[in-house]
């Protein structure tokens, strides 16, 4: 199905077993992928949806699809937005299943996930935060790697009693949080449950940043990883009460 540029839309309906590396070339009206059926793993998988010249698709998983498969949209670049038919039925999330798709800006992971695999959004730098459902029980090596400005919310009270090597990579990780706030100087912060600050993003114009010991009166203790990824700041100011 290469140069088909009038093509706005694609189905893999269910019961596709296999598709050929690159099969959708060069198809820059492409609006919507809709995907309905569970793929076995394949080691020439990557690079299925590695499509030229189209950047806004929406990936539509369908409520047949129990499992996506690894390596199954890894560099794909074109997909910006992912929705579920049926968030419950997906139960896994494999190995770079979305690695390198550093375009996708909108998703929601699907709420019956319990696993999900090493490097399974490794450079998606587009999305910014994700929901993990409370029957996660497994997040594997590096599963958010390289994932700048994401905010990892967990659901639970308690992170999963798998994890793997560096799991979270460069995304702020939030368990049970009270609330979510943004000082007059834009740290965008959180109260956890045991009455701690966090600061996890800075979004504010100083160049030179000075981070309180209290936000709410409630001690700041942790500045979450890449808080100040693509701010232009000359310095910053950390508090005693962050050790």
């Amino acid at each position: 199905y290469n140069y088909h540029y009038d093509i706005t839309a694609i189905e893999i309906a269910e019961g596709v077993a296999s598709l050929s590396m690159k099969c959708f070339q060069d198809m820059s009206s492409l609006e919507k992928i809709y995907f309905n059926t569970n793929m076995m793993e394949n080691e020439q998988s990557k690079n299925f949806f590695s499509i030229s010249g189209a950047w806004d698709c929406e990936l539509i998983i369908g409520d047949s699809v129990t499992k996506i498969a690894p390596h199954l949209f890894e560099g794909a670049s074109c997909i910006k937005k992912i929705t579920f038919d049926n968030p419950q039925k997906c139960t896994e999330i494999g190995d770079y299943a979305f690695a390198d798709c550093h375009n996708i800006e909108e998703m929601v992971m699907p709420e019956g996930v319990i696993s999900i695999g090493a490097h399974a959004f490794d450079g998606c730098s587009g999305i910014t935060k994700l929901t993990i459902p409370s029957g996660a029980e497994a997040i594997g090596d590096y599963a958010f790697d390289n994932c700048t400005e994401l905010l990892l919310l967990f659901e639970a009270k308690a992170l999963p009693s798998e994890l793997g090597d560096h799991w979270s990579g460069d995304a702020a990780v939030c368990v049970d949080p009270v609330r979510f706030g943004t000082t007059d100087y834009g740290q965008e912060y959180w109260v956890a449950g045991d009455n701690t600050v966090h600061v996890w993003k800075y979004k504010g114009e100083a160049k030179e940043v000075i981070i309180p010991s209290q936000i709410e009166g409630i001690p700041v203790v942790k500045i979450e990883p890449n808080a100040f990824s693509g701010q232009s700041i000359t310095s910053v100011t950390i508090p005693e009460t962050i050790t």
